[in-house]
């Protein structure tokens, strides 16, 4: 059995861990999921993986996700080319590439969709370098296609040079042309090591941009000049002089990284197309001459040096790099008046689409069929273990040891009596997850030096990582399964539901049943979503293991998840602040970050930042104030105003960069976009969305718009080199997205960019309308042209539809596969931006009474996750759904088919009071019987909506007054306890299910108001116990004598005695008794503010202040008070007398007045 035959997706993967199995079948599932059928040396490698104690070589970098295409053309001569890929092969190549392998398809053409321009900053070439790269590392089929004419392109000059290449050629050129070259390039001293940086056009030009043409043509004469005598004698590289007399094109060709399969010059993953327009030398006297050769301005001449570099690329170069399968070529002649014509070049622009989709997927099919099916990819509680361990690896690389907290989360590992958890908090941004990740790579290092014979298992998590890290069932779920194959018990008999799967957790964590140390650090318990309650943390063990340690981090802040922790955890050791760093400390890491980067800064540099440092000195502070300095050069002037003194002032300052750079419209939409998809966006879903945003493109396209009315790939690639150091990568839904690095900088992305109800609406709608599909396929997407574009580009109104070549997003892909791939970012993402989009209708119609949508996703195995949907409405239709889908939880659980007939025995009751529930049964009746052929006549069920919520089964007698319903802020239990039993059952009302009894000494119990603690007396001595976890909080000794009237706050406890003097009053936080009174009393109270307590003596009742003890009033009465009960206002109270008569009381504590009326 295969591991990718056994774990095809993560539904399946524990789909069918619940099933009932043979002996047989049961092994065979075992075997699979103890790796038996690896290779040793993989399985010895799994080993490391899910036990601990690999190195970081050992884990394997991120699965790619997509196919990443750099398309390597001139900016003019193949426009028509390239505008038939858009509309004819790339929307293809997406549904390929989706529907087979689930993958994204991406193509990074850097010169189409804007007109020929000059970039200020030079940042063209080194932009694409950075495509080229990325491409390479990403790509899971072609990587380079190469598109030449007969143009190759005019020569530019180099942004960058080193220091030595370019002081060699200053010794052989005049002073003059050495004057003019450092007029334009300066020395970067921060480099390392030092460079020449090319000074933007406007720096030295201003305002006559139009003179740079000729400038830089001056300045690369001199450059090849003083190369060329430098390369004679020996003092550069060859390469050197040759690049500088190649155009952008060529230079690719040549320079292009070579994908990591390569093992002959032939790279396997490039594609080539070489067009020929034979007559073109008959035509250079054509206005559009020029777009298609290289010829001399105002002249009908080619450039002999260019021509001769296009027939040696051309002829020898090019084919020696391409495959001959991958390289096609093709011969034309010039038709006017465009030269090519996507008409009269019909049959030659559909063979070259043709042949680009061909090659494409062959080249694709390849290199996933060669691809190592590596089981740390291929099986799921691998593939999750290793993106944590990645993670940790990837951060350590930028974490400074912190030796002192180091040593406290060292101390606490080795220490073998430690029962709690050990809790890391701190404000957000002072570098919990740093720590983690550090104490995650130190603690084997630590383990065997000082506990050599110790076997160590060893678990990261980091919450937010994932989406389903997130959500408390996948993560403990994961934990379990890790947990099992590392101490060497059963996978398969691990439970499948949460409820089993949380008994299991806290079971293992408790009894520590195996040898060895296990030690679970889990990063991020404020990042928890509320599924299943999980911000409650019922799920945490009462009590650890010796051989089991539990390291948290947390938000000192964030969802009150520190609060609830201090219930759970008394004792202060067990806790770790983080403070802020010293300034040297700041300074030390952000040298040690510039360093990785080859960078450094000068004197007044590091002082301005220094005095940065001053104003904060928190992990997160340094990482804002390192995205800008980054950037600065050794000739970058700073002052004051250089950097911010806070965070949020910081990252302001980088978004206005941004802006100021790439467009503020662009920036702001992007940034939207990326802020609003809370779990992630991939670059591909980026693009397409943009391409949906009329708002953008009519920013973009405010003189001058391409015939195809998209985003245009090279926008989007120059911002997201300045971007990268604020967002990370993960995988989501099996593709790599983009999400903020830090919830720091997603508050305050959130905060600029959607700041408004208005523009959270229509960032939501556009993700929603393109998971949706709407604008997909022929359908036109409609918009408003500007009347300077209708002149300009003859468009026929303003109300001009458009094409926009965006994906279509049925459920589920079939095309290529016997067994359907979902299409889980549209199950996923859609309810949420759909319902945040203000459209109810729409979001009835596809979701929440739509049944393919919800059969769709329980197929995937969500079925928490489809329940979570419906907490994005309101509409109490859709919660009768929702109540309906929860009471088939078993069934649908067992087949998900059972859905039609489940939904209509369910909610036939339904039928005319709402028309979405009535078209919901019509479509269970219709649609449903392609799964399951029964169809309910009439209501079946118990319907949802009714007085009955929940039922529970009880296995013993019980009387009334052994049951207790106990609030808290977080729940309501419903406990039961005889007197004679030591033992309390407990079942969460809210949650609907049971919890793990606590043990109990026999005896009647009492609780406090705010349901924390529970006490109950044995002999003369109250024992005090944490509702949540059975742990004894205290005890309190009094004299003697049998409690008989008792009376519980949240503070305070009082109780009178059988035949004895009192009453008792008792502080439970200090844990002592505080008063007793000499008085014969049957009945004590407390008022509900804890500050009064009201007793009888005799025919008598006493009013004290608590806690000075200090007596107020005395009040008459004829009768023996059996019950008293205070109102919200402490001085008002009612009494309950022997012969049933009700008397209720008010005191006016200044005038010493009783006012009362007496009831029957």
């Amino acid at each position: 059995m295969h591991a990718k035959e056994t774990f095809k997706d993560r539904s399946s993967y524990y789909d069918s861990l619940g099933c009932p199995y043979t002996n047989h079948q049961a092994e065979s599932k075992e075997d699979a999921f103890q790796y038996k059928h690896l290779p040793q040396c993989e399985r010895h490698l799994v080993d490391r993986i899910l036990c601990g104690g690999h190195s970081k070589d050992d884990i394997p970098p991120a699965r790619k996700t997509s196919v990443k295409i750099y398309i390597n053309a001139p900016h003019v001569d193949t426009i028509e080319e390239r505008n038939a890929l858009i509309t004819n092969t790339y929307p293809k190549l997406k549904e390929f590439c989706r529907d087979k392998y689930q993958i994204d398809f991406q193509v990074i053409d850097m010169f189409w969709g804007l007109k020929p321009q000059i970039k200020d900053d030079h940042s063209t070439m080194v932009t694409c370098q950075e495509a080229m790269k990325m491409c390479v590392s990403e790509s899971l089929g072609p990587t380079h296609m190469v598109i030449l004419g007969q143009k190759v392109g005019q020569l530019s000059a180099p942004p960058i040079l080193k220091q030595t290449d370019l002081e060699a050629i200053f010794k052989h050129l005049s002073p003059e042309d050495t004057l003019v070259l450092k007029q334009w390039y300066y020395i970067d001293l921060n480099s390392v090591p030092p460079v020449y940086i090319l000074q933007p056009i406007s720096h030295i030009l201003g305002h006559k941009k139009t003179d740079w043409p000729k400038t830089e043509e001056k300045l690369l004469a001199m450059l090849q000049k003083g190369a060329q005598w430098c390369m004679e004698n020996g003092h550069i590289a060859d390469d050197f002089n040759r690049n500088l007399h190649l155009p952008g094109i060529l230079l690719n060709v040549l320079t292009f990284p070579p994908s990591a399969s390569t093992t002959s010059q032939q790279d396997k993953t490039w594609m080539g197309s070489i067009r020929d327009i034979t007559d073109m030398h008959h035509n250079l006297e054509k206005i559009r001459s020029h777009r298609f050769i290289d010829i001399k301005q105002g002249k009908a001449e080619v450039i002999p040096k260019l021509f001769t570099l296009h027939n040696q690329f051309a002829e020898t170069i090019i084919p020696s790099k391409i495959n001959e399968d991958n390289l096609h070529t093709s011969k034309i002649q010039w038709a006017e008046p465009h030269g090519v014509d996507p008409v009269v070049h019909k049959s030659y622009i559909d063979d070259f689409c043709n042949n680009f989709y061909r090659t494409a997927v062959t080249i694709t099919d390849t290199v996933n069929k060669n691809k190592h099916q590596f089981v740390l990819h291929e099986d799921e509680l691998c593939h999750d273990v290793s993106s944590h361990w990645r993670i940790a690896n990837d951060i350590e690389q930028w974490c400074l040891r912190q030796d002192d907290y180091l040593g406290k989360i060292r101390d606490y590992i080795l220490d073998p009596e430690g029962e709690k958890p050990l809790v890391v908090h701190s404000s957000s941004g002072y570098g919990k997850t740093y720590l983690m990740a550090m104490a995650a790579q130190e603690t084997n290092r630590m383990l065997k030096i000082y506990n050599k014979e110790t076997t160590s298992v060893v678990a990261i998590r980091f919450i937010g990582a994932t989406n389903e890290s997130r959500d408390i069932f996948w993560l403990i779920n994961s934990i379990c399964h890790q947990i099992a194959y590392a101490t060497g018990k059963s996978r398969c008999q691990l439970p499948k539901d949460y409820k089993g799967l949380k008994s299991s957790f806290m079971q293992v964590l408790e009894a520590g049943l195996f040898n060895g140390l296990l030690v679970l650090l889990i990063d991020g318990l404020d990042q928890l979503s509320s599924n299943h309650e999980a911000l409650s943390l019922d799920w945490l063990p009462h009590k650890l293991a010796p051989n089991v340690k539990l390291i948290f981090s947390t938000s000192s802040t964030d969802n009150g998840i520190l609060e609830k922790l201090n219930h759970l955890i008394m004792q202060e050791d067990q806790y770790i602040e983080l403070g802020s760093f010293s300034s040297h400390t700041c300074n030390e890491i952000m040298d040690m970050w510039l360093t990785k980067l080859d960078r450094k800064l000068n004197h007044q540099q590091s002082k301005r930042v220094n005095d940065a440092f001053r104003d904060s000195q928190v992990p997160i502070f340094i990482k804002t104030v390192f995205e800008e300095v980054k950037w600065w050069n050794s000739f970058t002037e700073v002052n004051e105003d250089s950097l911010g003194s806070t965070v949020n002032e910081n990252i302001h300052r980088l978004f206005d960069r941004y802006e100021l750079k790439h467009g503020k419209i662009f920036v702001d939409h992007v940034l939207s976009y990326i802020t609003a998809s809370v779990t992630g966006i991939s670059e591909a879903e980026l693009e397409e969305i943009l391409c949906l945003d009329d708002k953008v493109l009519d920013s973009l396209f405010t003189r001058w718009e391409p015939p195809i009315r998209r985003i245009p790939p090279s926008l989007w690639q120059y911002l997201r080199i300045d971007l990268m150091g604020l967002l990370v990568e993960r995988e989501e839904d099996g593709l790599k997205v983009l999400t903020w690095f830090h919830t720091t900088i997603a508050r305050a992305a959130s905060t600029r960019y959607l700041n408004t109800a208005e523009k959270k609406q229509y960032i939501h709608l556009h993700v929603s309308d393109y998971y949706l599909g709407k604008w997909s396929g022929t359908w036109k997407k409609p918009r408003s042209a500007k009347e300077s574009l209708i002149e300009r580009n003859r468009i026929c109104s303003e109300y001009d539809p458009k094409l926009r070549y965006v994906p279509v997003q049925p459920l589920e892909f079939t095309v290529f596969n016997i067994e359907p791939r979902f299409n889980l970012r549209k199950l996923n993402q859609l309810p949420y931006h759909l319902t945040n989009s203000r459209r109810p209708e729409l979001a009835n119609k596809d979701i929440f009474f739509n049944y393919w949508f919800i059969h769709t996703k329980l197929r995937t195995g969500s079925f928490h996750k489809l329940i979570d949907d419906f907490s994005y409405t309101t509409n109490p239709q859709a919660k009768l759904v929702q109540d309906a889908l929860q009471h088939a939880k078993k069934a649908l659980l067992l087949d998900c088919n059972a859905l039609g007939p489940e939904l209509c025995g369910r909610l036939l009751s339904q039928f005319t009071s709402s028309p979405n529930i009535q078209e919901l049964i019509h479509q269970c009746d219709l649609a449903a019987m392609q799964n399951c052929a029964l169809v309910p006549n009439h209501q079946s069920y118990n319907a949802p909506g009714s007085p009955l919520e929940y039922t529970y089964q009880i296995d013993t007698d019980l009387s009334a007054n052994d049951i207790y319903l106990i609030e808290n802020k977080e729940t309501l239990l419903m406990c039961a306890k005889p007197a004679l039993i030591p033992q309390m059952r407990i079942w969460d009302i809210h949650q609907s299910q049971r919890k793990p009894n606590l043990t109990l000494p026999p005896g009647k119990i009492f609780y406090t108001q705010n349901g924390q603690f529970i006490s109950l007396f044995r002999g003369t001595t109250l024992h005090m116990y944490k509702i949540q976890n059975g742990e004894l909080f205290g005890k309190i000794n009094y004299e003697h004598g049998q409690p008989n009237n008792v009376t519980v706050g949240n503070k305070y406890l009082a109780f009178t005695l059988v035949k004895a003097a009192g009453p008792f009053l008792l502080d439970m936080e200090a844990k002592k008794v505080i008063h007793k009174f000499n008085q014969q009393s049957q009945i004590v109270q407390l008022s509900r503010n804890e500050k009064y307590v009201l007793f009888n003596a005799g025919r008598q009742l006493e009013f004290y202040e608590i806690p000075l003890m200090e007596r107020k009033i005395s009040i008459d009465v004829n009768d023996t008070p059996i019950k008293i009960i205070f109102t919200r206002n402490p001085l008002q109270f009612f009494v309950h007398f022997q012969r049933n008569n009700i008397i209720k009381y008010e005191i006016n504590l200044t005038k010493k007045i009783i006012h009362y009326n007496a009831h029957c």
